[in-house]
């Protein structure tokens, strides 16, 4: 009865994980969204945007390690699900930190160029 009781109401040490490091990066994003909100902060916080989007893609591939793992000990449909899930997220979380910056610093890095050799009448 007890072990019963004890699987149904507390997490493994697996599913604990994954809740305990998704918890710590919401904190920080959330941290992020409540400073963003000033208009005193923005500029500071801004610096900060691609920071957080590195910390969640490790968070995703810490987690799909660990998916690995578990897939490893137990091949089941739901864990191939779950493998499968996180390379999407960090394909796509990988995607939107290259196209947003990346990009964005090489575009502006062509433009100061541009209007460094427009100053000196290039």
């Amino acid at each position: 009865s007890f072990k019963i009781a004890k699987n149904y109401f507390f997490l493994g040490s697996m599913e604990m994980f994954i809740a305990v490091i998704n918890s710590i990066v919401h904190i920080i994003m959330y941290a992020y969204y409540f400073l963003s909100s000033f208009k005193r902060y923005r500029e500071q916080t801004n610096r900060i945007k691609p920071i957080i989007t590195v910390i969640q893609i490790v968070q995703l591939a810490l987690i799909l390690v660990q998916c690995v793992a578990i897939l490893y000990c137990e091949k089941s449909i739901i864990n191939y699900v779950l493998v499968a899930n996180f390379v999407v997220n960090i394909i796509l979380f990988s995607h939107f930190f290259a196209r947003a910056y990346l990009c964005k610093r090489k575009r502006d890095e062509l433009v100061e160029v541009n209007n460094n050799a427009k100053a000196v009448g290039v």
